[in-house]
């Protein structure tokens, strides 16, 4: 739907002048990538509003975004495989997030540390990540590293910060980032390159 939409946009363009004929292909795949974002980030939000976890969906959509332009991982092979892999782990973050909120307190103090020691072992092993799906230019792999690392840092010191004030929401973070650290194990070994 959203590549359809994107090729009449991108004719339209056309048409006006406001874009050479020559670069419709490029243009239509920009306009579809923004589409189809925007129709994730949407269902995301129209989830966490039926779940009562708006604060926490945007949370997610801010981190899962932030980390993942950097860090690589699965990507998925079509656009609806991607927007249902999204939708995955939002529900899956949540998941956490209420299995979480019956623990004891040190229990779930412990399982965030733990889970973010974890992550980020797995992120010094892995990230960048490229696929056959998504492929980087050999300058921008250490780049990518580097932003993996200090956006990975941003969002660890957030989740910090907001453990005093909003429990739940710093869970939700941490939930990402282990998940994110999954997406990343999930690229088969001849899909991976190590920098």
């Amino acid at each position: 739907m959203t590549e359809k939409a994107a090729r009449v946009m991108a004719d339209g363009l056309a048409r006006m002048g406001q874009i050479q004929r020559a670069d419709v292909e490029l243009y239509a795949l920009g306009i579809e990538v923004i589409l189809s974002s925007g129709v994730t980030a949407a269902a995301v939000m129209i989830l966490g509003i039926l779940l009562g976890n708006r604060k926490g969906a945007v949370a997610f959509l801010l981190c899962f975004m932030h980390i993942r332009n950097y860090s690589g991982g699965y990507h998925a092979s079509t656009r609806v495989r991607c927007f249902l892999t999204s939708i995955g782990c939002y529900l899956a973050s949540w998941l956490m997030v209420v299995c979480m909120t019956a623990w004891p307190e040190g229990i779930r103090l412990a399982a965030v540390a733990l889970s973010l020691m974890a992550a980020a072992g797995i992120f010094y092993w892995r990230a960048p990540v490229e696929n056959k799906n998504k492929r980087l230019p050999k300058d921008w792999k250490q780049r990518n590293r580097s932003r993996t690392f200090w956006s990975l840092g941003f969002w660890v010191a957030v989740a910090g910060i907001l453990a005093a004030a909003d429990r739940c929401l710093s869970e939700q973070i941490a939930a990402v980032i282990l998940i994110i650290a999954v997406l990343l194990l999930n690229v088969r070994r001849d899909d991976h390159e190590k920098i």
